[in-house]
């Protein structure tokens, strides 16, 4: 029988097959293959947890080999297949003609605990041909998401133990995962778009950024509502569909954040300090952990004060947003995780945060409220298709956009036009390819001249023309036309600033 753990590399997982031979010696286990210091104590963890657990360990020294050995292995989630190997070799369990992966830490009381990456996981153990996979029960839920069939979640190593002794003797184990539990009650968000007085631009861009996958700036004063806008924009977003609830929880389970065994089923909402280092906001570090902008994958990134994160941080976005994806490297591993978020980013109009309120002051100088503003970014800035400023408005002046349904009826419209455009066009209109844009960018002479005009104006970059013109196609789908009329690019000309 061969046995197989698994390894997080990145956003990978490899199999690990685990080989057991024993000689006459010291009792011990001894553990060979490039193994790190978590897997080296192993062999007392997995000692205790077999004499617990009512099974006599052979009084022989045992040689472990994790092969490949070309690759460190820093994890006790191997605990449960060196574990099962051993008693295999002792005849402690049947040795049946079949491949098993095994996943989880040992206690010394023989309980299987929980481990990260179950559902990359599962995937290296259908790339080793593996007919069982078992996990911890604690993993129950997150296991039956890929679909797969042959996975089992135990609670302990005698469980585990049972699993492979009943289907030696031809019989159904009671621990075969099922179809994933999705909550009875869906994930509270807090908030809805009708909380927000007035502010009818405002909304407009939310709608425009949910419904097209547009980035967006919001800038204002202190209270103006950007922060409470931002957040208010995840209840716009459709729920994750299942190719994207499996990618978002895988991600999730590589990061350790799914210690609850929930299913994921709105999307991400991340919100970093603007403290935070490059590493936790782009990835990296031992093992290549995802960061924020992966646990944003297929949700929102909200960068709240942006001009105080630092620059390396800024400009390590640019690529993400291009590629939706960001390759990481340390010390000879590499790995791609995915990055496919919608930026949010919220910023005062000056250092001091007075500048366009109507009772205070603004003191900062010309030149301190420009390098503020620039240490966003022109390389990022380009890349915000939609840019709302607070301005002291009327709150009755609706300039044509006026509602106040609830986000959930919104919502389903969104759902609605986008069921219809994407199945069109293939993809939201905020990740269409130029030649895409260019054959659904239907417009009059008199609406294309506006448009050249605009653009000869302010000089922009191919970018900026391209994002002018998908949002352009999100504000006629929201009217529900077919053609971009002059009124569709004037919305999106208001939510500008050139």
């Amino acid at each position: 029988m061969r046995i197989f753990g698994c390894l997080n590399i990145g956003y990978e997982s490899v199999p690990v097959e685990i080989e057991a031979e024993f000689r006459q010696g010291l009792p011990m286990i001894q553990i060979v293959g490039y193994a790190g210091t978590a897997v080296r104590e192993s062999s007392d963890r997995v000692r205790l947890a077999l004499a617990n657990s009512g099974f006599v360990c052979p009084m022989k020294k045992i040689y472990i080999n994790l092969y490949p050995g070309s690759i460190r292995k820093e994890s006790a989630f191997l605990d449960l297949a060196i574990a099962l190997k051993i008693m295999e070799k002792a005849g402690l369990i049947p040795s049946l003609p079949i491949s098993v992966t095994a996943m989880g830490e040992l206690k010394l009381s023989g309980e299987v605990c929980r481990c990260d990456g179950v559902i990359a996981g599962i995937g290296a153990g259908s790339a080793a041909s593996s007919d069982i996979i078992i996990v911890s029960v604690e993993n129950k839920n997150e296991a039956a998401l890929p679909g797969k069939k042959g996975v089992y979640a135990v609670s302990s190593l005698k469980e585990a133990a049972s699993v492979i002794t009943m289907l030696a003797e031809g019989e159904r184990p009671p621990q075969a995962v099922g179809a994933a539990a999705f909550p009875d009650r869906p994930e509270t968000e807090g908030g809805d778009l009708s909380d927000i007085l007035g502010e009818p631009l405002l909304k407009e861009a939310l709608i425009y950024s949910a419904l097209g996958c547009h980035h967006l700036l919001l800038s204002g004063p202190p209270g103006c509502g950007k922060t409470m806008a931002a957040f208010r924009l995840r209840t716009l977003l459709p729920d994750l569909t299942e190719k994207q609830r499996l990618e978002t929880m895988r991600i999730y389970s590589l990061a350790g954040e799914l210690t609850d065994d929930r299913i994921l089923t709105r999307p991400p909402f991340r919100s970093p300090h603007h403290s935070s280092s490059t590493e936790g906001v782009i990835g990296g570090g031992p093992g290549l952990k995802p960061g924020e902008i992966s646990l944003a994958h297929n949700g929102i990134l909200f960068l709240d004060e942006a001009a105080e994160f630092s620059s390396p941080i800024l400009q390590a976005l640019r690529e993400p947003l291009e590629e939706k994806s960001i390759l990481l490297s340390r010390a000879g591993i590499r790995s791609r995780f995915p990055a496919d978020f919608l930026l949010v980013m919220a910023a005062n109009l000056c250092p001091c945060g007075n500048r366009g309120r109507l009772s205070q002051a603004c003191l900062c100088s010309v030149k301190e409220i420009q390098r503020y503003r620039n240490r966003i970014g022109g390389a990022v800035s380009d890349r915000l298709s939609l840019h709302w400023e607070w301005k002291a408005r009327s709150r009755e002046d609706s300039d044509g956009f006026s509602f106040s349904d609830k986000s959930i009826k919104i919502r389903e419209r969104i759902e609605e036009i986008r069921e219809r455009t994407v199945g069109e066009r293939g993809a939201v209109n905020g990740l269409l390819s130029p030649d895409t844009i260019r054959r659904y960018f239907r417009v009059d002479p008199e609406t294309e001249s506006c448009f050249s005009d605009y653009c000869r104006r302010y000089g922009l970059s191919m970018r900026s023309v391209f994002n002018i013109m998908r949002t352009a196609l999100t504000a006629a789908d929201w009217r529900g036309s077919r053609k971009i009329e002059k009124r569709d690019l004037n919305a999106v000309f208001r939510l500008r600033k050139e």
